[in-house]
């Protein structure tokens, strides 16, 4: 890896999901959260931080041009190289972007469009912690009583939530990690539903390092509305997040 002052960083942002659990007519990463898209507050985070030199979305193959227009264009997110047609599941959408990231690259930061509150504190540090370590992913402890159920209901087992941790994005890899990693699932026709999933696989060890209970991503009706609620507050300016962290 480069000096430290001289780490090159690219994050590849997943925006080619059809979200179907949201039943909108418009891709949820599309969908306007105050006067912006989802997928503008993701990409906004990485416009803001230094350390991220280059941004590249997967997008679906036919709203690429669109997003060229009225995502980077529009909104002024100059980090953005490129735009590619995603795939038909995370997993080949990241591949792509990943094919377009330059071997001079040091780290590849991954994060998902319809996760718009992305402070500077988790990213910061979930970088911080992939400089070190090679792999490092965002996440919160488990708080609720989790019970392993089989498929007629019945409860298997009551698991220690002591021992539980729920991936968030941004997951940021040593761009040798995480190509070998997809390297290696590509061989073996293996998929998976998220990088740090790839990365275990492939033998290597990824961190966890202190999310954010604002950090949610949007996949229902639901979770929208709670976006909104989160956006009025963060307006405020308020410091204080409302019982959240």
């Amino acid at each position: 890896m480069a000096g430290e002052d001289t780490v090159e960083i690219v994050a590849l942002i997943a925006a080619a999901g059809r979200g179907i659990r949201m039943g909108g007519e418009v891709e949820k990463q599309f969908m306007l959260l105050g006067k912006k898209p989802l997928l503008v507050h993701a990409l906004e985070h990485f416009q803001e931080l230094s350390e991220v030199n280059q941004v590249i979305v997967s997008a679906p193959e036919e709203r690429v041009e669109y997003c060229e227009r009225e995502i980077v264009g529009r909104f002024g997110l100059s980090k953005v190289v490129a735009i590619v047609p995603g795939g038909e599941v995370r997993q080949e959408s990241i591949y792509r972007a990943l094919g377009r990231v330059s071997p001079t690259a040091d780290l590849v930061v991954t994060h998902d469009a319809a996760r718009p509150f992305l402070f500077e504190d988790v990213l910061a540090r979930t970088i911080a912690t992939a400089r070190t370590c090679g792999a490092a992913v965002a996440a919160i402890p488990e708080s609720d009583t989790v019970k392993e159920v089989n498929p007629d209901g019945a409860i298997l087992r009551t698991v220690d939530r002591r021992l539980l941790w729920r991936a968030q994005t941004p997951q940021a890899f040593a761009w040798e990690v995480l190509q070998e990693a997809f390297s290696r699932a590509r061989a073996d026709g293996y998929v998976a539903t998220d990088e740090a999933e790839l990365v275990e696989r492939a033998g290597y060890e990824v961190r966890v390092v202190p999310g954010s209970r604002w950090n949610i991503k949007v996949t229902t009706p639901e979770d929208m509305e709670l976006a909104k609620l989160l956006l009025a507050w963060v307006a405020k300016g308020s410091d204080r997040r409302p019982g959240l962290d």
